[in-house]
């Protein structure tokens, strides 16, 4: 059950909070009920985090509390010593990128097809057929961020050098070479949400026939509508796997600033099912070069 879920159930947020995976904050009324809360989502011991699980009880709103929610939470994020935090908003209305945009989060890729069709009572249409919800994943660093050496293709040179700029990020592009140690990776499978990731730890291009059976089984077997390959962005090996997942119909997507151990990843994406990119929605001057992009990969 991923996060989303648990959060709506409170032994499941409880056990998040237990683990480590999340680190609430709350904001509690005078019967003492809680009527705000705010995350930081580190299921990984990476130096960053997701900022997210915002909301504020309808009662309560307009008074600020979620200003201070958010305040609060980015001070935990500083005193943790993390290099910056992620956000992961929702494609099918422009609103609920406005906090995004608000704290200056770069938009760096879109998460397509990452899980099933969410439904918000305001805007639900007859009209419009439900398809699986995708996000607009930004990034913030609080710091000037490193300079990156950079493994990919020479096709999408432009398109990653213009999502380094817009972080402020320098970022030079190296030839690649091929694997000269053993490469590994880890995998994950979702069933309630229908969704694998593979996680290149080491790249190594001679592992990809056995990463492709992995995604054939997630498909096939275990009904998989969405495969998402992680690829780190500095090691040389990564631009040969890069081509061959492309070649095997993966979609280039966008750049996970701080997701790896080493850094950065590229995030590849597998979708088995019909989608269609005219429903996603994103705020007015925000992302759209990334759509544009990937629109055209599609195609």
């Amino acid at each position: 059950m991923d996060k989303n879920e648990n959060f709506y159930r409170p032994e499941g947020l409880i056990d998040l909070n237990d683990n480590g995976r999340i680190i609430s904050y709350v904001a509690v009324g005078e019967d003492n009920d809680v009527v705000g809360h705010v995350g930081l989502i580190r299921p990984e011991p990476v130096l960053m985090a997701e900022f997210g699980l915002l909301a504020v009880s309808p009662a309560h709103r307009g008074r600020g509390l979620m200003g201070q929610l958010e305040d609060a939470i980015f001070a935990k994020a500083e005193e943790m010593n993390l290099v910056g935090l992620s956000i992961n908003a929702v494609t099918s209305h422009p609103k609920s990128q406005k906090s995004a945009v608000k704290k200056d989060f770069v938009p760096c890729s879109i998460d397509l097809a990452a899980c099933p069709p969410r439904m918000f009572k305001a805007l639900v249409s007859d009209s419009v057929p439900a398809q699986r919800e995708s996000y607009l994943h930004g990034f913030k660093y609080f710091n000037t961020p490193p300079p990156r050496t950079v493994y990919v293709p020479k096709r999408h040179h432009n398109f990653v050098h213009t999502i380094y700029s817009k972080m402020q990020q320098s970022c030079t592009f190296s030839d690649p070479t091929p694997a000269r140690t053993p490469g590994d990776y880890k995998i994950h499978y979702d069933r309630t949400l229908q969704k694998g990731i593979i996680t290149v730890i080491s790249a190594d291009e001679r592992q990809w026939p056995e990463i492709q059976r992995v995604v054939d089984d997630m498909v096939h077997l275990a009904g998989a509508e969405v495969v998402d390959l992680d690829l780190p962005v500095s090691q040389p090996a990564t631009t040969l796997l890069f081509d061959l997942a492309e070649s095997a119909g993966f979609i280039f997507t966008g750049i996970r600033p701080c997701q790896a151990p080493d850094g950065d990843c590229f995030r590849l994406q597998f979708l088995s099912i019909p989608f269609d990119l005219t429903h996603i929605q994103l705020y007015p001057n925000y992302g759209e070069f990334l759509l544009e992009y990937i629109t055209t990969l599609m195609k």
